[in-house]
């Protein structure tokens, strides 16, 4: 078998996979990163998918012995598809990251793990990527030994429970000018930097971002951990 450990997409939101390849390299395997399933040897061990956008072929999941895995910021079946994380803020519930198998469906795989992180609900985008890289690495150091001995089938998920999140565009941002910061808070503090908040007023288009006056602190010592094996 081939002891190499195939890392496709971004990895976690700092934009780093060190921490998540340097868990692999513990259990002696190589760790190979690439941006595109395109890219994809032809065999490997393990494959890994982190901020990954594309939906991979069965063919390249299947050259995976012991599977593709990926993370989903949502306690799947619920919140499959797109904006996990916005979605999070904007129901104002606890940040739970699944991690599943990755199958055909897309967010549809067996479950392996889920980890869970309660909130003050007062976190805005920033917080909540780095309270999900924390995560992310939580539960991968604790799956990793598992999944690489290849006994681990995980949990069908319960598809009749399954919800749906489209993609959200920057048009989505728009706030509403006459509407209280109180009853748009959820909306505001779950937006990315990459597409803050508008309104329109007075034939003006304006953009406006949360940035709290200090950082909310992370106690890891916080997370639960659930596990399907």
């Amino acid at each position: 078998m081939d002891g190499t450990v195939v890392m496709i997409g971004t990895g976690l939101s700092t934009g780093s996979w060190e921490p998540l390849a340097d868990i692999f390299r513990g259990f002696g395997r190589r760790c190979q990163i690439i941006r595109s399933h395109d890219d994809a040897p032809a065999k490997c061990e393990l494959g890994l998918l982190v901020n990954y956008g594309r939906v991979v072929p069965p063919d390249v999941l299947d050259s995976a012995d012991r599977g593709f895995i990926l993370t989903h910021s949502s306690p799947l079946p619920k919140g499959r598809g797109s904006a996990p994380i916005y979605n999070t803020a904007k129901e104002e519930r606890d940040l739970i990251l699944s991690l599943l198998f990755a199958a055909p469906e897309v967010d549809a795989g067996n479950l392996i793990a889920q980890a869970r992180y309660p909130l003050s609900h007062s976190e805005v985008e920033p917080e909540l990527r780095r309270i999900d890289d924390l995560l992310t690495v939580r539960v991968l150091r604790e799956s990793a030994s598992a999944l690489l001995s290849g006994r681990v089938v995980g949990q069908q998920q319960d598809h009749s429970k399954a919800t749906w999140c489209e993609r959200r565009r920057p048009a989505h941002s728009e706030i509403d000018p006459n509407q209280s910061i109180a009853a748009q808070f959820n909306h505001l503090r779950g937006l990315p930097v990459s597409a803050p908040a508008f309104f329109s007023f007075r034939g003006r288009k304006y953009f406006i971002s949360m940035t709290p006056e200090q950082d909310l602190p992370i106690d890891p010592g916080r997370i639960e951990v659930q596990r399907f094996f």
